[in-house]
């Protein structure tokens, strides 16, 4: 049997020293629990030798092995500023399906999340909406903005697309019934959630693949930003 040790880059740590923030992503990808412990003790270190300042960013992923899953919450939970994830991945969490356009459903939904994942902040990205759930959730209002902004753009013209594509994704109109969604989730939860809804799109050619990871990357680059 031949296991990839998926080494993790020496250079890391010296790199990270003035790093505004930092992103976690990938371990689904491993299947030995010993090699993924090893690699999560040496990760929490240089975690632990950012600067108080840095935002930890975990990107969540659909895992084969749920115990491997568990095994790395168990590590890094505690050093987790932002815990992002899709639709599908906090249904697995919940074990149910969950009504994406239901505000009472969607709410009572993060609540159970927010119990199970003890973050300060949870980050949602759907195909009908994004949302930022915890505490101070409108300083992610830009950064939420440009994630929905960046997938969409994927979403619509794939990997070929241009800034002036971007902006006039960013200037798309939002689909009225999640917008309808997002007002009344908001005025239900308060000021504990920012929620923006997915755009109208006409293009029926699009591209499903790589959106969380375009969400991602639009998250992200907001909030370096800011």
């Amino acid at each position: 049997m031949i296991m990839l040790a998926m080494e993790i880059s020496p250079e890391l740590e010296s790199l990270s020293t003035d790093a505004r923030v930092f992103l976690i992503s990938g371990f689904n990808a491993m299947q030995s629990g010993e090699l993924l412990s090893d690699k999560l003790g040496k990760l929490l270190s240089i975690i632990k030798s950012l600067p108080s300042e840095t935002v930890v960013f975990y990107e969540d992923a659909c895992y084969h092995n749920l115990n491997l899953n568990k095994l790395v919450r168990e590590y890094l939970i505690a050093v987790i500023d932002i815990f992002s994830l899709n639709e599908d991945e906090m249904q697995e969490y919940l074990g149910r399906k969950i009504m994406l356009l239901d505000p009472v459903d969607v709410f009572a939904a993060l609540q159970e999340l927010h119990r199970l994942l003890p973050v300060p902040t949870l980050v949602i990205h759907t195909k009908d909406w994004g949302l930022v759930y915890g505490e101070n959730v409108f300083q992610y209002a830009k950064s939420l903005k440009s994630g929905i902004t960046m997938a969409t753009t994927r979403f619509r013209f794939g990997d070929d697309f241009s800034h002036s594509d971007y902006l006039e994704t960013e200037g798309l109109p939002s689909d009225m019934e999640k917008t309808k969604f997002a007002v009344t989730l908001s005025k239900l939860v308060g000021d504990k959630v920012y929620c923006l809804p997915s755009f109208q799109v006409k293009e029926t050619n699009v591209t499903n693949v790589g959106l969380g990871d375009s969400f991602v990357g639009g998250f992200l680059s907001a909030l370096v930003e800011r």
